[in-house]
């Protein structure tokens, strides 16, 4: 490139996701000496041409960028420390730029996001109480530029570790309507409803504890068995029909699982409950009503 005249305006050295043992440094100790060795090959690859460097002139045209919070190697974190070091560095040498991957990562996991070492795209895997990684990596640092407003809204996704066969209760589903007191698993972890909920994700890492709708119980254990659906034997109450009219209080059982009925209704299944458990006119009995009523048989 440079003996084909291309005039380097400026080299942004990536510094994260190293990958190599780090020997006991910080993020920190480890960005400023990638970036020392950048400005070291520039000034080197520059100095038999038209336009030699000053080791300062070299500053001013390399930039560092630093993943905050957790990297994608699970033993690298760039704390709110590293922060503060490599912009100290960049002032005191004249920096040509620091930006940080990435901003919309600015901010702690709400207290639902269980495991901090699997990077999210919405928070950092850090506490940074009050403080933010971009005011820190620019403090003092012209041309800052300013933050944009915008909120991402994460998108639920599926995880290999939910799995029916070894989860103790049924996986989450953003289109099912639950109620409070319900148990989902989610990304390896059981989540308990606090109120009504649909469609809010029981780790949004940018939702706090007391916000969500969901309180984190804690992970999927070893040897957990399936959920099973409680039922009831044959007989214990009429089998649901269409054609008969129900009303409050009325008990049917369907495909073996007993349901009351919460208002007069005819026609409508007790499948439809567990999507709509406000507007079915059935809901289904607890695991500890089924456990006395199959004891009390």
């Amino acid at each position: 490139m440079i003996d084909a005249g291309v005039q380097l305006g400026g080299i942004n050295a990536m510094t994260m996701d190293y990958g190599v043992d780090l020997e006991g440094r910080t993020m920190g100790d480890v960005a400023i000496s990638a970036i020392t060795g950048v400005r070291d090959q520039l000034v080197d690859m520059l100095r038999d041409t038209d336009e030699p460097l000053t080791s300062a002139a070299a500053w001013a045209r390399i930039g560092a960028t630093p993943m905050i919070g957790q990297n994608d190697v699970v033993d690298e974190v760039f704390t709110m420390d590293d922060a503060a070091q490599l912009n100290q560095f960049a002032l005191d040498v004249g920096l040509g730029r620091v930006s940080m991957w990435s901003a919309n990562r600015d901010r702690s996991c709400g207290d639902n996001y269980a495991d901090v070492r699997i990077v999210s795209n919405y928070c950092s895997g850090v506490d940074q109480g009050q403080e933010s990684f971009a005011v820190t990596l620019g403090d003092g640092l012209t041309d800052t530029g300013t933050a944009g407003s915008h909120t991402p809204v994460p998108l639920p996704s599926a995880s290999a570790t939910d799995d029916p066969a070894t989860s103790p209760y049924p996986i989450w589903n953003p289109d099912t309507r639950y109620l409070a007191g319900s148990k989902i698993v989610w990304h390896g972890m059981v989540y308990e409803a606090k109120w009504w909920t649909r469609g809010d994700v029981p780790d949004d890492p940018m939702v706090s504890g007391a916000e969500s709708p969901w309180d984190l119980v804690g992970p999927v254990l070893p040897g957990e068995t399936p959920y099973v659906v409680p039922t009831l034997p044959p007989g214990s109450y009429p089998d649901w029909s269409g054609d008969t009219v129900y009303h409050e209080g009325d008990r049917v059982l369907y495909d073996g699982v007993p349901f009351e009925a919460k208002w007069w209704t005819q026609g409508d299944s007790p499948a439809a409950a567990s999507d709509d458990p406000d507007g079915s006119p059935w809901i289904p009995l607890t695991a500890a009503q089924i456990e006395q009523i199959a004891g009390s048989g």
